[in-house]
């Protein structure tokens, strides 16, 4: 598989690389935070803090003219217009992105993605089962 973490720009490959092997991450491109699938994601994903910790997910929201999220903080020296470019995301479009801690796209979805699909596809990834044992997590 192709990994993504190469193909962003230098502030946004220094980003996604620093999570290497370390985390999986999400990224959520939306046009505005209006946006009915925006708002659905952070529904879900804010109900399920404890779940995203587990599986070592980080969180990217990625608006167009802003700067990066990650995990609910501002992150002003990282404009997501350079991952719009690099990952080919429309900015009038709300796309959410899986990367796994390999670098490599998991998933790509055009609306929410809820907390059991999210989980169960992670959980089904060898990694994530090898986590489970290590960590005794059932």
């Amino acid at each position: 598989m192709l990994n993504l973490f190469n193909q962003s720009s230098v502030a946004g490959d220094d980003l996604l690389e620093r999570y290497t092997w370390q985390s999986r991450v999400l990224l959520v491109f939306t046009p505005n935070r209006d946006h009915p699938g925006f708002i659905a994601q952070q529904k879900f994903l804010d109900a399920s803090a404890a779940g995203l910790k587990d599986r070592d997910l980080v969180v990217l929201q990625l608006l167009p003219g802003h700067s990066v999220t990650i995990d609910g903080k501002p992150s002003p020296a990282i404009s997501a217009d350079s991952f719009y470019r690099d990952f080919s995301i429309d900015p009038a479009s709300f796309k959410v992105l899986l990367i796994g801690k390999d670098g490599t796209l998991k998933l790509t979805r055009t609306s929410a993605v809820n907390a059991k699909t999210l989980f169960d596809l992670i959980d089904s990834m060898p990694m994530r089962q090898l986590e489970m044992k290590t960590r005794g997590t059932p």
